[in-house]
């Protein structure tokens, strides 16, 4: 799994009024944050960052002042109509250690029970999972073509990667079909 690297540069003004200048300009003001150091305020190209988060990146190679490190992106803020990216949040991280994230569920096949006439409602669409760094998958595919009518499907029902741990209780009603 190749990282992508992300440049960035130290941002010295800080405010909302510096911030829009910085969109207006086509820069993305952000912090980077974590393993007991100094946040540092920093500014990306909006481009490069709204690719990665097209593309379902999680961990980054960030370089700041010639120097490299894996950074995670923790939270992205959006703009009060959700269609363009505010500002991001990057946590410093090891490629080994142990990260909690949020994955989409991506539903493969026709449920059973819709053959009888029934729709999957989707209760919950994200998972929570405890993974290494450098192991987080874009997604988690999970096949529904054996659920069937009134079937209730829990997260543990969810095939995991290798390595990844359910964070949420295993319990927790997912989807259901039902008429």
């Amino acid at each position: 799994m190749a990282i992508p690297a992300l440049k960035a540069q130290r941002r010295t003004t800080v405010g909302t009024k510096q911030n829009r200048i910085l969109r207006a300009q086509g820069q993305l003001p952000g912090v980077l944050y974590g393993k007991g150091k100094e946040n540092i305020n920093l500014v990306f190209d909006i481009h490069a960052v709204e690719k990665l988060m097209h593309d379902a990146e999680h961990v980054v190679e960030l370089e700041l002042d010639g120097a490299k490190a894996h950074a995670l992106l923790r939270a992205a803020q959006h703009n009060h109509l959700g269609d363009s990216i505010e500002h991001i949040d990057l946590t410093r991280v090891d490629l080994s250690e142990e990260v909690r994230v949020n994955l989409p569920l991506r539903w493969v096949g026709t449920p059973k029970g819709a053959n009888q006439g029934g729709v999957l409602e989707v209760v919950r669409a994200t998972i929570q999972l405890s993974c290494a760094a450098n192991n987080i998958p874009k997604f988690i595919e999970t096949d529904i073509s054996h659920v069937e009518l009134n079937h209730r499907f829990l997260y543990k029902d969810i095939k995991l990667p290798v390595g990844a741990k359910l964070v949420p209780r295993a319990e927790l009603l997912v989807a259901i079909c039902r008429v």
